[in-house]
This record gives structure tokens, C-alpha cells and sequence, in this order.
């Protein structure tokens, strides 16, 4: 017999409820660790993420690497919203830092001559794109790299 029920809109496990062998109910399962901004469920002593049981409920298997959350909201474990990934691929859809001060991810300014550089990760290399007389030009480039390297289309957005 199945622990849980799903609800697909909500995104959410629930945990069906017996007293002396009879259904009571639903509850909502697991908790949620503000710190990281994922939930948990326990299960027989052992903390699992909530979207990685989600998975196992919906697809039958458990998944072979990461799960990303496709709109970065962590709480947000609608199947619609989980795809299995590489570490790798994981890193193409990630938000913006918050000690990030240009606001474009891989772009920033240079302290020792006042143009702007670009950079961009992939595939374990981190590439220099260049240094560039303006913002614009560094964001350009920055782009065109992330376009050409399959980056998600959300990459760098803050969630």
C-alpha cells in the first residue's frame, strides 16, 4: 500500500493517516528547511527531498542524477516543474547571486583598467570572453556564449 497521495496542481505529498488500522485522512508530509528552501520527508528515519519522492510517485523509478526546478522555485515540486539533469545541465539554469553588482551573471566590471569582463563556465572550463569598453558589449557577449553552450533560457533570472 502507498504512503502517500500526491496532489499534481499543488506539487505536494501527503501522507495517509491510519488509527487502529482504519483511513483518517491526509496530512501534509515532510517539513521545510528555510535555510535551503527545501522540504523533507522522513521516512523510516531517513530525511528525503520532497521533489525527489515526487519523482519516484510520478515516474516509478528513482532518478539517476539531479532534479532541477525548471522555475528555480525550490518549494515548487510540481512534476511540470522537475527535469531530470546532469550536474552540469543543473548549472545552466541557476539564479543570480546576490553579491552579484552588475546584475548579469558573468559580467563585471574590472578595477584595474574600468572595462568590463565576461566569462562563462562550461562543460568543467571556465572560458574569458573578453574584456569589453562597455556593459553592453560584455552582456552581449555573455549572452551569445550562454545561447551557444544550451544555457537555460531562465539562467541568471533571480527566482
Amino acid at each position: 500500500m502507498c504512503m502517500f497521495d500526491y496532489d499534481h496542481k499543488k506539487g505536494m505529498l501527503f501522507r495517509r493517516c491510519f488509527s487502529n488500522g482504519l483511513f483518517i485522512g491526509l496530512e501534509r508530509a515532510g517539513s521545510s528547511n528555510e535555510s535551503c528552501g527545501y522540504r523533507y520527508i522522513e521516512i523510516h528515519g531517513i530525511n528525503y527531498l520532497e521533489h525527489r519522492l515526487v519523482w519516484v510517485y510520478v515516474t516509478g523509478a528513482w532518478p539517476l542524477d539531479q532534479l532541477d526546478h525548471i522555475n528555480k522555485k525550490r518549494f515548487d515540486n510540481r512534476f511540470s516543474n522537475l527535469r531530470q539533469v546532469s550536474n552540469s545541465e543543473n548549472q545552466k539554469n541557476t539564479t543570480l547571486r546576490k553579491s552579484n553588482t552588475s546584475g548579469i551573471m558573468g559580467v563585471h566590471a574590472r578595477s584595474d583598467n574600468g572595462k568590463w569582463s565576461a566569462r562563462i563556465n562550461h562543460d568543467g572550463e571556465r572560458y574569458t570572453l573578453g574584456s569589453f569598453d562597455s556593459f553592453l558589449e560584455a552582456c552581449c557577449a555573455r549572452k551569445s556564449a550562454e545561447a551557444r553552450f544550451s544555457y537555460h533560457i531562465d539562467h541568471g533570472k533571480s527566482s
